[in-house]
């Protein structure tokens, strides 16, 4: 906390990803509004060459990044569980690093007994492979600052259900089918959505893919340029 502040108390300019994000700050800390300047991320779907990569699941959920708790992947697991009976072939995968947080979800899913769920590690092309092929690619998160994975998984053409939380729904607009994170049920009811509707499906994806071009990672290097050289002024 006392770092934060004195970062936006003595820098000449902050760059935050989201306008959500800048008046988070701002609630935190009395600083001018004028300051802290928004610098949207971007997703770039042909980055890398893509591989093949086969999970012990035909259709799968989805889920990139790390498992710390404001991720909500407990609820998350809890959904996907609620859908089996109506998908037995449905599973959710977990790409991630094998840190510390996913060690403990991995042990609390087996210890209820949870089914068809898969943890990897994956490269980056092997990643934007499984973004490619996902039933449904789900945000659940309590909040984030920009949540890139949704926008990329928009690029490479997958569904997005996600969390209505913090800068979420700034980020995502029309593109995504939005849940209440808190919510079980929830989460379950609006991923049944997009499994068995094809319409919804087909429109996610296609707004989707529209809203992942609105950004641009040029776009984003010429207003941080702009902003250093309003420093260096």
């Amino acid at each position: 906390r006392f770092v934060f502040k004195k970062v936006a108390r003595d820098s000449q300019f902050v760059i935050m990803p989201t306008k959500y994000a800048k008046n988070d700050l701002l609630e935190f800390v009395d600083v001018p509004a004028e300051k802290i300047v928004v610098t949207y991320e971007a997703c770039d779907p042909g980055a890398h060459k893509l591989k093949k990569y086969e999970p012990p699941f035909k259709k799968y959920l989805l889920n990139v990044g790390n498992h710390s708790d404001f991720k909500n992947l407990v609820r998350l697991a809890e959904a996907h569980q609620k859908l089996l009976p109506k998908h037995p072939d449905l599973g959710l995968l977990f790409v991630c690093r094998p840190t510390p947080a996913r060690k403990i979800n991995e042990v609390l899913f087996r210890e209820r007994g949870y089914k068809n769920i898969h943890f990897a590690f994956l490269s980056m092309e092997e990643r934007d492979y499984a973004f490619t092929h996902a039933a449904v690619y789900v945000t659940p998160s309590l909040s984030e600052g920009f949540g890139l994975t949704g926008l990329e998984a928009m690029g490479f053409g997958a569904p997005v259900v996600s969390s209505n939380a913090t800068c979420l729904p700034e980020v995502y607009a029309d593109g995504a089918l939005y849940v209440d994170p808190l919510s079980v049920d929830d989460i379950a009811d609006k991923i049944d959505a997009v499994l068995t509707d094809k319409k919804l499906r087909s429109d996610l994806i296609q707004r989707g893919k529209k809203r992942s071009e609105f950004f641009s990672w040029e776009k984003m290097a010429k207003e941080t340029h702009e902003v250093y050289m309003r420093a260096l002024r």
